[in-house]
């Protein structure tokens, strides 16, 4: 299992369909990959101090903790925001 930046098209319409979102806008996405997309986080929203946070998983399998370590590093580490705002459906 592996975490993938490449902001692939796929991640996007794999994302789109469990989630209903038709238009993430501007956004950076995070697949968890295993032989096939598990899961794929999606952060949008940006600015100076917050992004919005849509997470589409075929499976719970993906969340270790090393995992959310990465996931949560690029808003908080990378990016330097304060918050992110994910909305659960």
């Amino acid at each position: 299992m592996y975490a993938d930046i490449s902001q692939a098209p796929e991640f996007i319409d794999f994302a789109s369909k469990l989630t209903g979102t038709k238009d993430f806008g501007n956004c950076k996405t995070i697949a968890i990959v295993d032989d096939e997309i598990l899961a794929v986080m999606v952060f949008n929203m940006f600015d100076e101090s917050n992004c919005g946070l849509s997470i589409a998983a075929r499976t719970p399998k993906f969340c270790s903790r090393r995992m959310i370590r990465l996931v949560m590093g690029y808003p908080f580490l990378q990016l330097k925001l304060n918050r992110i705002t994910a909305y659960v459906r």
